[in-house]
């Protein structure tokens, strides 16, 4: 049985966590330790725990000293022979102490991209892009645009960047009509029009801007309501935009839940204005209840498994309006199908995973046979 280090920032439950602790993986295999911020507000412990995985608390990346010599520290004792990061393009740095502890397999896994519009931030990642193939033996994805942003186009096109679908369970996302009715009562908001977003408080998920096109949809429809899951550093801002506006009983605020299926049985429509994605995981969740998305045109095109999505530039203003009161949803029809032949059915993907990691074994055999030097 081989145990795998997986580092990631803040757990949330939900990308890489899912996929490695889907049921159908062969734990007596492997095993996964997962490495995460100790300000995580959502470590599933025991669906980690039941499984066999171990759960290791360190310090925020941004506190870079502390969080190198505590995670050189617990990973000298778990002397791995894998390494998976999910740090994006700070990943190197992890992949660089792993290095000196002699781990022969060291994975950077991709999970986002940039613009430009996030000044600071996007000139950060630009800097940091250029180490993102140091110290690594294997490079992975979790769709084609993600990989080649980070990686470059010649890695991803010689086949060196593994595609590591953020797939879901099927059947945990489909229509749940008594979670509709349980959650519409809970918000007063039983025969509104629910327009929902789920993600960060923060630039990037341009909240900012759905309130705008929230303002104007409710000239034009007064029942539709609003529904902001999530926390972040721009909560504050968006509520002071709301009651600018004059909205703010108009729209509800709700912290991230476990239940977050049943928040899409309960909307009539996701909006997601993001700025950028690595690709866009409530998309995917929000397709599979059957709801209709109107989603930026930077949001990748891949988070498109079937006909609900409608992807609308943000400079188009108008048309999102009209899409977003004229959302189209299917709750009758099983996609379950349409996610497997695309390849984001959680089972198929687990799999996926362990098949590659067997690879990875078989490729660095000799390497891992040999990584005895531990310091």
């Amino acid at each position: 049985m081989e145990r795998i280090a997986v580092i990631l920032g803040k757990m949330n439950k939900g990308g890489v966590e899912s996929v490695v602790l889907d049921k159908n993986i062969d734990h007596s295999r492997y095993q996964f330790d997962f490495y995460v911020d100790k300000n995580s507000t959502s470590i599933d412990y025991s669906g980690i725990t039941e499984l066999g995985g171990r759960i290791f608390l360190i310090p925020p990346i941004k506190k870079y000293f502390n969080f190198k010599k505590v995670l050189k520290f617990y990973l000298k004792q778990g002397k791995y022979n894998i390494i998976h990061a999910h740090l994006n393009t700070l990943s190197f740095l992890v992949l660089k102490i792993a290095k000196k502890l002699g781990v022969t397999i060291r994975i950077n896994h991709n999970h986002t991209t940039s613009n430009a519009k996030e000044i600071v931030k996007h000139i950060i990642k630009i800097l940091l892009k250029p180490f993102a193939n140091l110290y690594v033996t294997d490079r992975c994805a979790c769709g084609e645009h993600a990989g080649k942003w980070l990686f470059g186009n010649k890695e991803f096109d010689r086949g060196n960047v593994k595609i590591i679908n953020n797939a879901i369970d099927c059947d945990r996302f489909k229509f749940n009509q008594c979670a509709r009715e349980e959650l519409r009562n809970e918000w007063g908001m039983q025969d509104n029009y629910v327009i929902g977003n789920i993600g960060r408080f923060v630039p990037q998920k341009n909240q900012k801007f759905l309130l705008k096109v929230f303002n104007d949809c409710l000239k034009i429809n007064p029942s539709a309501r609003l529904v902001l899951v999530g926390e972040g550093r721009l909560k504050h801002k968006l509520i002071k935009k709301a009651k600018k506006y004059k909205i703010y009983d108009k729209i509800r605020f709700v912290l991230p839940r476990d239940d977050v299926e049943k928040l899409y049985s309960a909307f009539d429509c996701l909006a997601f204005p993001s700025i950028y994605e690595g690709l866009g995981r409530v998309v995917i969740e929000a397709q599979a209840c059957g709801l209709g998305c109107v989603c930026s045109t930077d949001t990748p095109r891949e988070v498109k498994l079937t006909s609900l999505v409608k992807f609308v530039k943000r400079t188009h203003y108008r048309t999102w309006i009209d899409s977003i009161l004229k959302c189209t949803c299917d709750r009758e029809h099983d996609f379950s199908l349409d996610f497997i032949s695309r390849g984001y059915n959680i089972q198929k993907e687990s799999l996926k995973l362990i098949e590659w990691y067997d690879e990875l074994f078989e490729k660095h055999a000799a390497y891992v046979r040999n990584a005895l030097v531990w310091c």
